[in-house]
């Protein structure tokens, strides 16, 4: 049980010991923090302190594959860098979805019936024995699969996850692949948030599912553009991307971001209004 095994402050753990697999049932979303933190060791480490109750503490090797499975897309934080986890979603939420896949009731009970009467565990546990892996066939990283960008998108939270729903909503200033740091953080504000730097900003950005990269300048300059009288750093999905780039893309003139009105050329010996 996911909720009983993330609450646990032992840590007897002498049922990992030369097991192969742990199964953690319905994970939730209230204990996903305390859930990552107790499989941290356990998915990364090769080798981990075994501890029985009224024993004393020894290093054994861990074998140990673990299984999750929730009925919540958000039961497990994954960060877009990420390796520990292989994200699949089963396409079955309503009964409709099992019936057009055939998976009927008369379905699951002849699956039932093979299993128990038919010799299907041992069919199940013979095909798994005597299939082959190839030495150093096994990655060390999970493999990213088709659903990871979805899983980190429904781990967000925060600032990052008010950033996704201003990209997703194309508000102005994250628009065509860019996200302007000043319209960011100006967006944050009008939602609640206080206390921001371009260093919070900046990291709400890292967070994000998508990468963005901060636009370099190549003349040596800052990194930043003014935008309404205010110097701002850029991002972009491109990691060449360019200001000029930007400019080109945001319809906007030279050193101007979009949705501000434009501020006046300064041209020497001109007069410009107050």
């Amino acid at each position: 049980d996911a909720k009983k095994f993330a609450a646990q402050d032992s840590n007897f753990n002498a049922w990992a010991e030369r097991n192969l697999m742990l199964h953690v049932k319905e994970a939730g979303t209230q204990n996903s923090l305390a859930l990552n933190n107790k499989l941290l060791d356990l998915i990364s480490d090769d080798k981990i302190p075994i501890e029985g109750k009224g024993k004393d503490q020894k290093t054994g090797k861990n074998y140990l594959n673990v299984i999750i499975d929730s009925n919540y897309k958000s039961s497990v934080a994954i960060k877009k860098t990420g390796r520990r986890y292989a994200v699949f979603y089963m396409p079955f939420e309503t009964e409709n979805d099992l019936l057009r896949a055939g998976l009927t009731n008369e379905y699951f009970s002849n699956l039932k019936y093979w299993l128990d009467y038919q010799d299907g565990y041992a069919i199940v546990a013979d095909w798994l024995h005597n299939y082959q892996i190839k030495c150093g066939s096994l990655p060390v990283r999970a493999p990213r699969t088709s659903y990871f960008e979805e899983a980190t998108r429904e781990s967000l939270n925060g600032a990052a996850a008010m950033l996704m729903a201003a990209i997703e909503a194309e508000e102005d200033g994250f628009k065509n692949g860019y996200i302007v740091a000043l319209h960011a953080r100006r967006y944050l504000q009008n939602n609640g948030y206080s206390k921001l730097n371009d260093r919070t900003v900046a990291d709400a950005i890292k967070q994000l599912p998508i990468n963005y990269y901060k636009i370099q300048r190549n003349d040596g300059g800052k990194n930043q553009i003014r935008v309404g009288g205010t110097l701002t750093a850029v991002y972009s999905t491109s990691l060449a991307a360019t200001f000029e780039d930007f400019n080109a893309a945001s319809g906007a003139t030279p050193l101007q971001a979009p949705g501000l009105p434009p501020q006046p050329l300064h041209v020497p010996g001109a007069m410009h209004p107050r």
